[in-house]
């Protein structure tokens, strides 16, 4: 279905896709298996669910790897960026660089350690960033619709970015690392993967994934996407609104510039009513939770009367964030 979608960002949750029929069924009884495993873990047990997301998620990520057609590598102390040399080697430092102050904030927004992203003990080492020379490259990684160029996506443990030679500067200004940090969609694709290493089961709905990548992204750089699709009107009225239930199917709404806005004032709301909310949730989900279970556990309510307190938020608050009036946004 044609659609439009957001242009910073678009994540695409890994597959599995079994050579054959054997490997398949195994799959099958391991997954059921997991859901009532757990093993020893740190500082706790580990649902053996999450180890064979990590395990899938290892495998998809050497793939990406050995797919992509830049062989130039440099290293920061928490990345490793693939890209050409000869196309994009102006870049390579300035990417580095804005993924290591984008990692601290999102560190910091989401109330995380680095040791909380380890799996069972084990350091996942440096993050891997693959920079795309072209919108092509980049598009067949995930297949985005006619009409959409993405700039960014997180898929299967891996950033992928499109060189900023396409759509900031051709060569690297002086101000690289500023620049890329306001306008680039590094930060929000190193919060996706924070949350695939905190909660690497994927017990959350996909609403979450995007409301946080978003709300980190607006603490740190004030970008926001609004567009007249996603205005909002007050007095709030439930009916004009997808509901939680609605948004469990994130992929398949109409309105996709309004889902992704109530995603943000969803999570907005839980930082903002429980301080710690979002580190405690995320806690929760990383030990196994149901998203259902952790969200009353963090905020005392079952989610359908969360969802009416973040209405009567929503209707006082609305103010607060851009693209609000008394009668209709007004993008900024």
């Amino acid at each position: 279905m044609a659609r439009s979608l957001h242009k910073r960002d678009v994540i695409v949750l890994p597959q599995l896709r079994p050579k054959s029929v054997i490997r398949s069924a195994l799959a099958c009884i391991l997954l059921g298996l997991a859901f009532f495993a757990v093993v020893p873990g740190l500082g706790g047990t580990t649902p053996a669910a999450n180890l064979i997301y990590s395990w899938q998620r290892s495998l998809r990520q050497r793939s990406l790897v050995a797919a992509f057609e830049g062989r130039a590598t440099a290293e920061s102390a928490h990345f490793v960026l693939y890209y050409d040399e000869v196309r994009d080697g102006s870049w390579a430092a300035a990417t580095l660089e804005s993924a290591e102050a984008a990692r601290e904030s999102a560190l910091a927004r989401l109330g995380s350690t680095p040791l909380s992203l380890s799996v069972s003990g084990v350091d996942p080492g440096r993050t891997t960033i693959l920079l795309y020379p072209d919108y092509a490259s980049l598009d067949r990684q995930f297949g985005s619709r006619t009409g959409f160029q993405a700039i960014g996506a997180y898929w299967g443990g891996v950033i992928q970015l499109l060189s900023p030679r396409l759509w900031l500067d051709a060569q690297a200004p002086s101000d690289a690392e500023a620049r890329l940090a306001i306008k680039g969609p590094v930060v929000h694709e190193y919060t996706h993967y924070l949350l695939d290493r905190i909660v690497p089961g994927g017990n959350y709905p996909r609403w979450l994934s995007e409301g946080l990548a978003q709300y980190v992204e607006y603490q740190e750089t004030g970008y926001l996407w609004l567009e007249p699709g996603n205005r909002l009107w007050r007095p709030v009225r439930p009916e004009s609104l997808y509901s939680l239930a609605d948004l469990t199917d994130f992929d398949s709404l109409e309105n996709t510039a309004l889902a992704y806005r109530q995603a943000f004032l969803l999570v907005s709301y839980l930082a903002e009513s429980r301080g710690d909310g979002v580190g405690r949730l995320l806690g929760r989900l990383g030990r196994g939770d149901s998203f259902g279970a952790a969200l009353e556990r963090v905020t005392g309510l079952r989610a359908t009367d969360w969802e009416r307190s973040w209405i009567r938020w929503l209707d006082l608050n609305l103010e607060r964030y851009p693209g609000h009036s008394g009668k209709e946004a007004n993008p900024s």
